[in-house]
């Protein structure tokens, strides 16, 4: 496996106590974290010196690119006077989970880089949303509103900028964020793979937030600080150091999971636990086993951390998956999973298949979700914090 190649962009980190008293002494902003997948958006009204063509593309944190289908419409009203180039989340799902968009796509920006050839990257969080609002908001609303008059159809990709408010009306944000039915959580059987649930419809999901169109799933907040420029979230140019005023997320404890790594060979090796016959056999094929998860190191060299408890039906579902995925041109050789930390078996439990996935959390991140477990900030703790 070769070594991973991450878009540039602002990190969140994990809030831990540490950092609740910058967070209250500074200015954030403050908003729901969609439980989607981080793209930026770059929308051209015109072919650049590169010869890169009109359009609207998609990229992600791996720089893989894609073209949104009549993309030259977005951007001849979103870049007219050049390129606009936007940082956020893209949720894919099967029904609009009520919102009345009628929307499968949506794209939610929350942060604004480049507006219409205006360099945002170098203003403050305010004056980035005022950028996002001028040169996105505003004209996908009229657009939107051209088409339902003219009768046309739906636009493929929906965008939907997120709202960010002042960190001291963080309480009623809070209450636009209720459970739903169903859950995420395994409970014991074949977790899904996550294309097959995406983050789709009201049985799938853990959590909605609600607020007029915007509804969708969500797992926690970010926090976004108010004066340094986009570039100044990277932290000290070539020092490696965190930003003294980083991005912050906050994850319900439920939400807190790890993406680790598991082998096929370990699958396998729980699997031919259960094979035989009669009664004895039976009793095998419910008994739990330990397997191995892991976590990446440096080079992408992955480590064993900790385990999940399955038993050998459970490894031949994974397996079942593996081999799908192997038939769709994957290479790896097991398969990368989304974990909860399950307290009463000391263990770590399956929530979903990551197959859009190919390398795990690295380690730091996997300390990072204990530290976030262990000191346990809740919201009502939160919501009384930041009260005016």
């Amino acid at each position: 496996m070769g070594e991973s190649v991450e878009l540039p962009g602002p990190l969140p980190v994990n809030l831990s106590r540490s950092r609740l008293s910058s967070l209250e002494t500074n200015e954030y902003g403050v908003c729901e974290k969609s439980d989607g997948e981080r793209y930026m958006l770059l929308l051209l009204s015109t072919m650049t010196p590169a010869g890169v063509p009109p359009g609207a593309y998609l990229i992600n944190r791996a720089f893989q690119v894609s073209i949104v289908s009549g993309g030259e419409v977005y951007a001849g009203v979103m870049a007219e006077g050049g390129p606009t180039l936007l940082d956020g989340e893209l949720l894919r799902r099967d029904s609009d989970l009520g919102s009345g968009t009628g929307a499968l796509v949506v794209y939610m920006p929350f942060d604004c880089i480049s507006a219409c050839g205006r360099d945002a990257a170098a203003l403050p969080l305010a004056r980035r949303l005022q950028e996002l609002q001028v040169a996105v908001r505003t004209p996908f609303q009229t657009l939107e509103e051209s088409r339902r008059v003219a009768g046309l159809s739906g636009l493929p990709l929906y965008i939907l900028a997120k709202q960010i408010v002042p960190k001291s009306e963080v309480g009623s944000l809070l209450k636009k964020i209720t459970l739903v039915g169903g859950g995420a959580h395994a409970d014991g059987i074949c977790a899904p793979l996550e294309s097959a649930t995406a983050t789709g419809g009201i049985a799938s999901v853990h959590r909605l937030y609600r607020d007029g169109k915007r509804v969708n799933p969500s797992d926690g907040l970010i926090f976004t600080p108010g004066a340094p420029s986009y570039r100044e979230l990277f932290g000290p140019s070539g020092s490696g150091a965190e930003n003294p005023l980083p991005v912050i997320k906050w994850k319900y404890p439920d939400e807190c999971t790890v993406d680790f790594s598991i082998r096929a060979s370990d699958l396998e090796r729980v699997r031919d636990a259960g094979k035989g016959g009669g009664r004895a056999s039976e009793e095998v094929s419910s008994k739990a086993f330990r397997v191995p998860l892991s976590l990446k190191a440096f080079k992408d060299r992955e480590v064993e951390t900790c385990y999940c408890l399955m038993s050998p039906t459970q490894a031949s579902g994974y397996l079942e998956m593996v081999a799908a995925l192997e038939s769709r041109g994957s290479e790896r050789d097991g398969l990368i999973v989304e974990c909860a930390f399950d307290a009463p078996s000391s263990s770590w439990a399956i929530r979903r298949v990551r197959d859009s996935k190919t390398i795990p959390n690295a380690i730091k991140t996997g300390w990072g979700t204990l530290e976030s477990l262990v000191e346990n900030i809740s919201e009502d703790e939160l919501s009384r914090k930041f009260k005016k």
